[in-house]
């Protein structure tokens, strides 16, 4: 399985925003791969069921991993921006320091946000399956988004470590 250069620019490997046309591939190839002709013409097997909720469990994971790397960020920023003496890092670096790890935090904490998915959802796997990529492909997002404002947040900081040593 090969993926193109441009596919793997993707947030973690899937479509992003405006890409309807390549979110309708991936829900026409897990289609496919978890027929089950038993359920009608589209009908999703329970295996596809759990595959999808694998994939959100991996989504709930990552989540997990970045929320505590953001945590150590966040408190890392409080060590070094505590004795600094006034005007020796620009104050709006000092403040997108102490902001991004939060607001990466806050797009990390969606995915927790349990919700119960419309009575349609569990009366077969189809709806299921439906329910779950809408899911995937928002906790896709979220995680996506974090990890944009973490790694920038990461850049930041070694820049103001770096015109706080000098």
């Amino acid at each position: 399985m090969s993926q193109s250069k441009k596919e793997s620019f993707y947030i973690l490997g899937a479509p992003f925003f405006g890409r309807d046309e390549k979110i309708q591939e991936y829900s026409t190839a897990f289609r496919t791969r978890f027929k089950d002709p038993t359920r009608g013409e589209d009908g999703v097997s329970d295996q596809g069921v759990e595959f999808l909720y694998r994939g959100f469990d991996r989504l709930i994971n990552m989540a997990r991993g970045l929320l505590t790397f953001n945590a150590l960020l966040f408190a890392s920023y409080g060590v070094f921006s505590k004795d600094l003496p006034a005007g020796v890092i620009p104050r709006a670096l000092l403040i997108a320091c102490g902001a991004l790890p939060l607001l990466a935090s806050v797009f990390l904490l969606s995915l927790f946000w349990m919700t119960w998915g419309p009575v349609e959802s569990y009366e077969n796997n189809d709806n299921d399956a439906a329910f779950m990529l809408a899911e995937i492909r928002r906790g896709t997002r979220a995680v996506g988004i974090s990890m944009w404002l973490t790694i920038t947040e990461m850049v930041l900081m070694t820049v103001a470590i770096t015109l706080g040593l000098h």
